[in-house]
């Protein structure tokens, strides 16, 4: 899940998203991700900022499920702010724009219907945020930045490999 603040300067979350996606592709694994980016799709041809972005997804096996506007407004024109992306093509996925006011933004899903033996290996891992000790994150986030920024110049498919891991631990120390 990612959500992405809306700020003018998108460039520095489309190149580490992309260089995300490039490590994924590289080690040819599976992904679901969604949330809230804040890159209007229906903006693809007007704003080359958008058509680069999509076109590097696009080029690295990534698929976006969504292709409606999820966000409408009284004082602008409707956009499509909210993605689902995945590498995984299956005909039986449903995916959709819930109508439901909940926010400014209209809920979007997806529904991977796996096969039982690949359910356990497509599993989202969810962690509850409630006694998440953001003070204690931070600080071994800080360790973690300054023991690879002393150590190393160069940064490296496996460097980034490694910092991921080390985060992923970190929260799921933090998170039960």
């Amino acid at each position: 899940m990612i959500c992405r603040h809306p700020s003018p300067n998108s460039q520095a979350f489309q190149l580490a998203f992309t260089y995300l996606l490039e490590i994924m592709y590289s080690e040819k694994s599976n992904y679901i991700i969604g949330g809230d980016i804040n890159l209007n799709f229906l903006k693809y041809q007007i704003d080359t900022h958008n058509t680069d972005y999509v076109n590097s997804i696009l080029s690295l096996g990534c698929i976006s499920l969504i292709n409606k506007p999820t966000r409408f407004s009284s004082t602008r024109q409707p956009s499509l702010l909210d993605h689902i992306y995945t590498n995984i093509i299956d005909d039986n996925t449903t995916t959709g724009i819930a109508l439901y006011d909940i926010s400014n933004h209209l809920p979007i899903f997806a529904n991977f219907n796996f096969h039982p033996k690949c359910a356990k290996i497509y599993r989202p891992k969810i962690q509850c945020l409630t006694n998440f000790d953001l003070p204690s994150f931070l600080e071994d986030l800080l360790f973690l930045i300054l023991t690879f920024t002393t150590k190393t110049t160069v940064i490296s498919t496996s460097l980034v490999t490694i910092v991921f891991l080390c985060l992923t631990t970190f929260l799921t120390n933090m998170l039960p």
